[in-house]
């Protein structure tokens, strides 16, 4: 919560209270402990484990020039901003994504004094992610939104300096889930940028060191009852649902902590 999301959205103050809150009730919070494993715990002693890493990942589509000079990756921009070391920015920037994350980064990157910022993403404006009130709120910060583009690659020698767009026609996902784009021939045109912030997902890290049964790749699998394919591990949040909502995690630890205590002996 607090290096994921910027502080204009979910002030320190108010995480500081939450937080508190939870030690208060007598929870014992150890930190800088992330080599465990749920195997591990349960061998020092502990009778049921909850895995709740989130996604952290962010994640990079192969374009080309994707690693060049000024091209970020949505959560480490938006870490090292809330960190108070943020990656530096010039005047226009670039932001690939159409979901909240993407208008994060967008309007961090305002508030770190880019001129310019524009954001494009496969999804025309009724299809895209992000809720309308980032879209309303981005917009009213001048963001540039170029919904239903394309990205096709991101300019430059040795150091960022566009990304080329082409319109989209079409774009839906056909019935295995594969994603059928048409483009609109002889549309494509280049923004001119300094920096590219990739903000197309998040995914969770470090799973495959858990002997737990993976899903979609690096998630969870868990069945209705939150339990992992290990007895007594149970698994909720981003790294069992996909990126969402902070109020949907914490359902799903409550949901967790239930199924814990039925497992235990409790009556949930």
């Amino acid at each position: 919560c607090r290096y994921g999301i910027p502080s204009y959205r979910l002030p320190d103050e108010v995480l500081d209270r939450e937080i508190g809150d939870i030690l208060e009730a007598g929870v014992k919070l150890e930190l800088g402990v992330g080599d465990k494993t749920p195997a591990g715990l349960k061998e020092e002693g502990f009778d049921a484990v909850l895995v709740s890493i989130g996604t952290h990942q962010g994640v990079k589509l192969p374009l080309e020039g994707n690693d060049l000079p000024g091209v970020y990756i949505n959560t480490a921009f938006l870490k090292a901003a809330r960190s108070g070391d943020p990656l530096p920015v010039g005047e226009k920037v670039m932001v690939l994504g159409g979901g909240n994350v993407a208008f994060d980064c967008a309007r961090t990157a305002l508030r770190l004094g880019a001129k310019e910022v524009h954001m494009a993403c496969l999804e025309n404006e009724q299809q895209m992610t992000s809720t309308p009130e980032e879209i309303r709120e981005g917009e009213e910060e001048g963001i540039i939104l170029h919904s239903a583009h394309s990205f096709l690659k991101i300019t430059g020698t040795e150091k960022a300096e566009g990304v080329e767009l082409q319109k989209v026609d079409k774009f839906y996902f056909d019935e295995n889930r594969k994603a059928i784009i048409d483009l609109v021939e002889g549309s494509n045109f280049i923004v001119p940028v300094d920096n590219v912030i990739f903000a197309v997902g998040q995914k969770p890290e470090g799973t495959e060191n858990y002997g737990l049964e993976l899903t979609h790749g690096p998630y969870i699998q868990a069945d209705e009852k939150l339990q992992t394919s290990m007895e007594g591990v149970y698994t909720a949040g981003d790294v069992l649902t996909g990126t969402k909502s902070v109020i949907e995690a914490i359902a799903g630890g409550r949901l967790a902590a239930e199924q814990m205590d039925l497992y235990l002996g409790g009556d949930g």
